[in-house]
This record gives C-alpha cells, structure tokens and sequence, in this order.
C-alpha cells in the first residue's frame, strides 16, 4: 500500500493518498488472537487510532469531492467502534441524504441496526437486515426466542415484521431436522 500511496503524492492526488493512510491506521488496529482478550494497552492504542481515524474522517466529508461518501462509511464506523453511539447517529442523520441507496450507504446504516436492536428499536433493526439480507444478524435478534414461543412473542410485538418468514422458516427447519 505504501507504494500506491507514494505514487498518488507524486501525482498530486492527496485526498486519495490520506485516504490510504487512514486505511493503513485501520489495519494496525490489534485485533489480537481471537482466544485471548485484548490487554488494557491494546485496547486505548486502538481506541486512540478510531479516534483520531473518526476525527481526521468526519473533517473530511465535506472537503473531499470525489471520496466524501468513503469518508463519511470510515468515520460511521470509526464511531460505531469507539462506542460513540450519538456521533454515529449524528454523522447519519447529517450526511445520508447525500449519498445515493448504494453499498456504501447500507453498510453505513449497518453500524446504526445493532444501536437500534439494543435501543429497543428491535423492528427498525430487524427490517433493516431482512432488507441487506443479513440472515445470520437477523437469527441473532431471535436468538433467546427461536421456536413456537418465540413466534407468538415477535406477533405480541410487532404483528406485520418483516421477520416472521425468517422466524418461521427456521422453526419449520428445526422440526423438520428433529423429525
């Protein structure tokens, strides 16, 4: 990547060089290995670089012409991981009408589904992943309630949900396999 970026400095392309330097803050992000839990240090060094990845990208939507809608998913998800719920929604609320309905705007929305599940929101959420087709996040709503149970609570709350074919598909299934 560092030779793509060179290259785009000497063409004076800086938008898209600082953008490749954002990416390449987002890939020295620790993740550790996924069987032991992130140490303290590893976790404010990767809070620090979504902080200053959503800082330096929100100041760049609106300057960025031709990679603004980019800037705009990197710092949505730079505050979806820094767990700032209120940025995120308002970096939504701010700048969605101006993009198109494209994979950018979904995958953007995307970060706002898991508030709005965990807000009580959980139809928004559901009709939002039946939408992109996210089986496996729509099954996560359900996943204390799958069965006939589970059925007749999603009827209590929310009679018309998108959800239902998915819920009773599964139980189908799961009667189906048990047979």
């Amino acid at each position: 990547m560092g030779y793509l970026i060179k290259y785009l400095q000497q063409h004076k392309d800086m938008n898209g060089s600082h953008y490749l330097i954002l990416l390449q803050q987002m890939r020295k992000i620790d993740t550790g290995n996924a069987w032991d839990y992130p140490t303290k240090e590893q976790l404010a060094n990767n809070n620090r670089i979504w902080t200053n990845i959503l800082n330096d990208a929100s100041h760049r939507i609106v300057s960025s012409r031709k990679l603004s809608s980019r800037y705009w998913l990197m710092a949505m998800r730079a505050a979806f991981y820094t767990n700032n719920k209120e940025q995120c929604q308002r970096l939504w609320e701010k700048y969605q009408s101006n993009y198109p309905a494209n994979d950018i705007k979904i995958l953007a929305e995307g970060y706002l589904a898991s508030y709005w599940y965990n807000n009580g929101e959980r139809e928004k959420a559901r009709e939002f992943y039946a939408k992109v087709g996210d089986l496996q996040s729509l099954r996560w709503c359900f996943r204390n309630d799958i069965g006939l149970k589970g059925i007749q609570k999603l009827y209590a709350e929310a009679p018309n949900s998108v959800a239902f074919p998915y819920l009773i598909q599964d139980y189908v299934n799961s009667i189906d396999n048990d047979l």
